[in-house]
């Protein structure tokens, strides 16, 4: 290139590179309210209040909820027991809760039921224990059927089975004892415990004929009038009293001065 076109070229080049510059810094003047002769606007020396900056806390920026994240529901409360039982009906999260604490109170009444049911067996079983033990007691009681001793004799052994209220046993012996006797003090005794053990069985036909013995046999023993008053008082339990009425009769006569006929006395004026 010619010395003359190079300086036309540099020489061009200075001028567009000043009037660029002029041109920016103009505008930067305009933008900040500088004039040409450097003085400001009035609309530049009426500034905008700065705005107040707060500082902020950057240890709870972390934690603070971005919008990216979902909000999480705060804890759940449920009432105590015995607390007012307001909630929500139509939060899920509460009415599972409030479901679960129902459940747990149906729970422990169930179980407390169940502990109270428990001991009111146990007392009742034990109950049930002491009267299945006296009813064992009773039944041993009445079943002491009294036996015959080695070397005693079945009258003994009737005797003792009549004076303690067993008759049945004492009818057993006695009919085996007189069985085996026939005349003797002890077949008198034997004959009128017989009758005493059926007038106690109520069994007054059986009574009337062992009593009957005294009168036909045992005319001078001292069971004749207490028999003749057993046969009289059978035959008032049977309904006869006419057959009852000649026994006090024949009592009375016989035997006036007696207790026994002294109570038939009574007892026909009362017919």
């Amino acid at each position: 290139m010619k010395p003359i076109q190079t300086l036309c070229v540099l020489t061009s080049f200075s001028v567009l590179f000043l009037t660029s510059c002029v041109t920016t810094r103009s505008e930067l003047n305009q933008e900040k309210g500088i004039t040409a002769d450097g003085d400001t606007t009035e609309e530049t020396q009426t500034q905008a209040p700065a705005k107040e900056v707060k500082s902020v806390d950057l240890t709870k920026t972390d934690s603070a909820p971005t919008s990216s994240q979902p909000t999480q529901s705060p804890p759940l409360t449920v009432p105590a027991k015995g607390e007012g039982s307001n909630f929500d009906s139509n939060n899920p999260d509460e009415l599972r809760a409030k479901v679960a604490e129902l459940n747990g109170q149906v729970e422990e009444l169930q179980h407390q039921k169940k502990v109270d049911e428990d001991a009111k067996a146990d007392q009742v079983k034990k109950l049930q224990d002491q009267v299945d033990e006296l009813q064992k007691q009773l039944v041993a009681s009445q079943d002491q059927t009294p036996k015959v001793a080695v070397g005693q004799t079945s009258l003994s052994g009737a005797k003792d089975a009549y004076f303690s209220g067993h008759y049945e046993v004492a009818v057993s012996l006695l009919e085996q004892f007189l069985k085996e006797h026939e005349k003797g003090k002890d077949v008198e005794e034997a004959t009128y415990i017989l009758g005493e053990s059926n007038f106690k069985l109520k069994e007054y036909k059986k009574a009337i004929v062992s009593f009957s013995k005294f009168p036909e046999k045992f005319q001078k023993s001292a069971y004749h009038p207490k028999a003749l008053l057993r046969i009289a008082e059978s035959f008032d339990a049977l309904g006869m009293k006419e057959d009852a009425k000649a026994f006090y009769s024949e009592l009375n006569e016989k035997f006036a001065k007696t207790a026994e006929g002294k109570l038939a006395k009574k007892r026909m004026k009362n017919k």
